[in-house]
């Protein structure tokens, strides 16, 4: 049995779906799962493959002509992945991502992340193209063996939502890479790089409208009202704010007077958020709708107590409910600042790290993959 996994969103190593394959990959080459695992990559992918352990190897494979990267460039690459590789016997066809071809593979599975574009159709963007191409990926959904979702949540909108028979979806969760542990304090020139203070709430994450950055800010600058809190740090590139999609971010930082209160991090290089996050006192996630919810969960493992949005996944993510807030009216994150900048909120008391390692993901992983190979 081999092993085959799309790995096109490797090239977006810092956002969701490449760092959910690029934590997969990795889980996978520290395992002890003996199978033949290959990745399909980009030929103009320049990403570091010193991650990829052992037996796992790399087919990279290059578009006809000279396409520069858009959709259609990684419409056609997964249309020639399929080509190449969809009658190979023995094979089982995994896409961490969303995916449809002409060809259909025999033994396949897939990761749903989440089913956002659904509820809120303004993620499908202006562009007809797009609309298609997603309704091509559901509709591919009743082709492959086997669907994984990253939460309950996900299961119940793929069931709900496209019709999907419960007993076709696995839930495996994202899992915490081991080195987001509590980290030393900050040295000078981790400061200086992201501009941080001596003490900071953080806030990391796209500004996307979902995101709910918006909310973030007004309910901070309620609560500045009554008290001094720690400066907020926004960490990530920060969009114009005519971006589609997006909140104006500098403009709601200036209308609202904050200009003295928010920190703009710029992008935070991987190996350095560990340090961000454990050296932050509070992680604040307001989004209204999540497949998962990476940063609370990465916050809480480097010892940040964090608090989010009551709903969608994140609530299997922080499962104290004295740690999640409503988001009809700015008042209940407020009064959870204000807590919070008295020292009267503790680290998230359900927090076990155990229900998010590495070795329980890829147990779950490879239990699937065994299960499809017969």
């Amino acid at each position: 049995m081999k092993l085959l996994i799309n790995g096109l969103s490797l090239k977006w190593p810092h956002v969701g779906l490449g760092v959910y394959t690029q934590r997969l990959i990795q889980g996978l080459g520290r395992s002890t799962w003996q199978s033949d695992v290959s990745v399909a990559v980009d030929s103009e992918c320049s990403l570091d493959y010193h991650y990829f352990k052992g037996r796992i190897e790399t087919v990279r494979l290059k578009t006809l002509g000279q396409l520069p990267h858009s959709l259609l460039h990684d419409l056609i690459w997964q249309e020639m992945l399929a080509y190449r590789f969809c009658g190979e016997e023995e094979l089982i066809f995994h896409s961490p991502t969303p995916f449809s071809s002409l060809c259909s593979f025999e033994n396949s599975v897939v990761t749903w992340h989440d089913c956002i574009p659904s509820r809120l159709p303004q993620y499908l963007g202006r562009k007809g193209i797009r609309r298609i191409l997603y309704h091509r990926q559901v509709d591919a959904l009743k082709r492959y063996r086997a669907i994984i979702a990253v939460s309950e949540f996900t299961k119940r909108e793929l069931i709900n939502l496209y019709n999907v028979p419960s007993e076709r979806v696995v839930v495996i969760p994202n899992h915490l890479p081991g080195e987001y542990l509590p980290q030393p304090k900050c040295g000078i020139h981790l400061r200086m790089r992201y501009s941080l203070p001596e003490k900071y709430w953080l806030y990391v994450g796209g500004y996307d409208f979902r995101k709910n950055v918006d909310f973030l800010l007004r309910s901070y600058s309620m609560a500045l009202k009554d008290k001094d809190l720690p400066k907020l740090v926004l960490a990530g590139k920060i969009p114009p704010d005519d971006a589609y999609c997006c909140t104006p971010v500098m403009s709601i930082v200036a209308e609202l007077g904050l200009n003295e209160h928010v920190i703009f991090s710029g992008f935070v290089q991987t190996e350095d958020l560990p340090f961000v996050y454990s050296n932050a006192s509070l992680l604040i996630y307001p989004s209204q709708m999540e497949g998962f919810g990476l940063p609370p969960l990465e916050a809480m493992g480097c010892g940040c107590t964090a608090i989010c949005t009551n709903g969608s996944s994140l609530n299997e993510v922080i499962t104290d409910s004295s740690h999640r807030f409503e988001i009809d009216n700015f008042k209940p994150l407020s009064m959870m600042m204000l807590s919070a900048a008295s020292g009267d909120l503790p680290f998230n008391p359900s927090f076990d790290r155990n229900n998010f390692s590495e070795e329980r993901t890829i147990k779950k992983y490879t239990s699937l993959i065994n299960t499809l190979a017969g």
